[in-house]
Formats: structure tokens, C-alpha cells, sequence
């Protein structure tokens, strides 16, 4: 399978196309025919660049004079084999409505085509290998094989190319006749193709053996956090979990008194104007994740202030650093 850069720039690209498709002549409709004879080089060589079949897609949406239905229709079966790419949808979303053709003799194909390759390509999205080709042989393909595929080189090798990146992370060893069914192969041919692929085929069982590879292993894996923690935060987190309050003072209450939450040391004076909440979240196994909201907190006495000052520095302090310890898992 290509890498994304190769995707994004071929190797096999022209100067000429390369120009086109990253400047702004990519726009300019005179070089629509450049870029369909580029196309159907594609297609005789085996060779493929989305982003310049794009291109065309483009000029005909700016251009409806210029839409050519055949052009579109071999953009499709190629962009077809590109899965795991989405280069098939990203040609989809460019195909707006079609102006209806000049000649009534010379009907568009693609409207009758596109819910055939739209299912192949649904099929082949979904590994449903042996539907894909039912499909693909069945009557309904049949104007897009004699009128298309066929002049498409190395379409099905194309196709059995992605059947093969499906199966090869899903199985160690399989039968040659489900392999049959995926690939549209038998005899001769189908073990021709497993020899080409480097797989060892058992004869006698009919069983082929896949090359080991990291997605076929079956490798238990043992995850074991180590989270240090200095000692004073230990303490001061202990603390934070017997401080999980919720105070609220009652509004009618016209006596001034004083209160002590649950040993933190805050005194609360005058209860009408004090909301003071603090939540402890465990939000990350083995890691606290401290919340902290004073609010609407109103204490007349200096000493009172100061008492909250300290607690919500101590908090934001231990906030940070939770942060962090969070930042280098």
C-alpha cells in the first residue's frame, strides 16, 4: 500500500502535472485536455494520481461544457482500488448535477453506472469479496466490463491487491477455498498467485500460511503504571479527600458565627454570604483531578481571607501539579 506522500505526489508524475495540479493553472479550463490524456495513461500503465483525476472532476464542476462522461466513469474505477483511501467518496463529492447530453442518440452512461460501482465499491469497503464479484460478473456490470474495466490494465489484480491488505492482518493460516472466493481465482491461476504472494500452500490440507506480521500474532501485553509521587503530595491528597464539602449557609440566618469545615481551618463568618465548594474528581485511574470553585465568598474578618487564600493557593498548586503528572503519561 502507498504511503500518504506518495499518494498526495506520485513518483511516476511529470514535471508538466505536477505544475497543473499544485499551481493555480489547475483551474484553467484549456488544460482539461492534458490532464485527460494523463488519465488514460493511467490507465494503460497501471499508474495512479488522485489528486490530478480530481483536478478534472474540478474544471468539469466550473465547466459543465466541458463534462465528459466517459472521463468520469474511468476516474471512478480507478479511485475503485485505491481503499483504504477515500479517494472514490472524494470523487463522489464532486459530481453536482450534469448538464443532459448534446446528441439524444449518445445517452450518458454514468447515471446507469454509478449505482454499480457505488455498490462494488460499498462491497469492497466492507470485505464482502465474493458479493463484489458476483456483482462485478453479474448482468448489470456487464456494460462497465466491456465498455471499461477491459481497457483499465491490471483492474482486477488491482482489486485482489486489496483483498490480500485485508486479509493478510486477519488471518495466520486459510483454506485455499475461501481464499478462492475472495480472490476470484482457482486451479492453476489461484496457486500461481499464492506463490507469487510468498505464502507456503499445503497441498494435501488446502490450507495456505501467511507470513507472520505484527497484526496476526496473537501477544499478550502486560501494562504496568509506576506513578511517583512525592510523599507531602500523598499527605496533602489525603487531606483533599476528607475536604470534599459543600457548604451552604442559610440565607434567613441573621447570627454571625463561626465554623470549622471538616478540620481544613477555614472559618466561615457571616453564613448568608458564603458558598464555599470543593469537589474531588477521580477522573484518571491511579491520578486525582482536583476541581476547586470558591464562590461568592465574603468574610468581613482579614484573618478569615487569608485563611481562604492559603487553601486556594495550596489547591491551584496541586492542580498544577496533577497537570503535569498528566502531561507525561
Amino acid at each position: 500500500m502507498v504511503s500518504a506522500s506518495e499518494w498526495a505526489a506520485p513518483p511516476t508524475r511529470t514535471e508538466l502535472i505536477e505544475n497543473l495540479v499544485s499551481g493555480v493553472d489547475r483551474y484553467n479550463p484549456n488544460n482539461v485536455g492534458i490532464l485527460e490524456d494523463y488519465l488514460y495513461h493511467q490507465i494503460r500503465s497501471q499508474e495512479y494520481d488522485c489528486l490530478a483525476n480530481l483536478a478534472i472532476l474540478k474544471l468539469y464542476q466550473f465547466n459543465p461544457d466541458l463534462y465528459n462522461p466517459d472521463v468520469v466513469i474511468n476516474i471512478l474505477i480507478k479511485a475503485l482500488t485505491a481503499y483504504p483511501f477515500p479517494d472514490f467518496n472524494l470523487c463522489i463529492s464532486l459530481l453536482d448535477e450534469r448538464p443532459f447530453p448534446a446528441n439524444p442518440d449518445e445517452p450518458d452512461p454514468l447515471p446507469s453506472l454509478l449505482p454499480v460501482l457505488t455498490s462494488l465499491y460499498n462491497l469492497l469497503q466492507q470485505c464482502r469479496f465474493p458479493a463484489f464479484w458476483a456483482l462485478y460478473r453479474s448482468d448489470k456490470a456487464e456494460s462497465l466490463r466491456d465498455n471499461y474495466t477491459v481497457e483499465c490494465v491490471g483492474f482486477e489484480d488491482s482489486v485482489r491487491e486489496v483483498v490480500i491488505r485485508a486479509v493478510t492482518p486477519a488471518f495466520k493460516r486459510i483454506g485455499t477455498d475461501r481464499l478462492s472466493t475472495y480472490l476470484d481465482l482457482s486451479g492453476d491461476d489461484l496457486t500461481a498467485y499464492i506463490e507469487k504472494l510468498g505464502w507456503s500452500l499445503d497441498a494435501e490440507s488446502g490450507v495456505a500460511t501467511l507470513p507472520l506480521n505484527p497484526d496476526n500474532q496473537i501477544v499478550s501485553t502486560v501494562v504496568q503504571e509506576n506513578i511517583q509521587l512525592p510523599r507531602t503530595l500523598k499527605k496533602d491528597l489525603m487531606w483533599l479527600h476528607y475536604a470534599n464539602l459543600h457548604v451552604r449557609a442559610d440565607k434567613n440566618h441573621r447570627t454571625h458565627t463561626n465554623r470549622c469545615v471538616n478540620g481544613t481551618g477555614v472559618d466561615i463568618d457571616d453564613p448568608r454570604r458564603t458558598d464555599v465548594v470543593i469537589y474531588l474528581l477521580f477522573a484518571i485511574p491511579g491520578l486525582y483531578v482536583l476541581q476547586h470553585t470558591l464562590d461568592s465568598v465574603r468574610i468581613r474578618d482579614k484573618g478569615h481571607q487569608s485563611s481562604i487564600r492559603k487553601r486556594s493557593s495550596i489547591l491551584s498548586k496541586y492542580m498544577r501539579i496533577v497537570s503535569r503528572e498528566n502531561t507525561r503519561i
